[in-house]
């Protein structure tokens, strides 16, 4: 008996819920739609700023990885060139 009265009072609660959400769909799609169309704008009105932020991020980090790769090579140049001889004689023996 308790069971019954458990499991009426869960769908009472589930049906509750279902017209609760179901009554507020439409002002959830809305609001939804809102927000794209708000999202959108603030994409096309911050285009151009984001755009050159990103261009001079690129070439920033396009500065420090060669400076990176300039101070890598020039600490690890003597294993560099041995590997890259070695690489070459046993090409050579094939």
């Amino acid at each position: 008996m308790a069971d019954l009265t458990f499991d009426f009072k869960i769908k009472e609660i589930i049906k509750h819920q279902k017209e609760h959400v179901d009554s507020r769909k439409e002002k959830i799609i809305k609001n939804i739609v809102q927000y794209k169309e708000k999202k959108q704008e603030y994409y096309l009105l911050n285009k151009d700023k984001r755009l050159n932020y990103d261009k001079e991020y690129r070439d920033k980090r396009k500065e420090e990885l060669k400076e990176y790769r300039k101070s890598y090579y020039e600490k690890n140049k003597d294993k560099i060139l041995e590997k890259q001889k070695a690489k070459r004689n046993s090409n050579k023996d094939k």
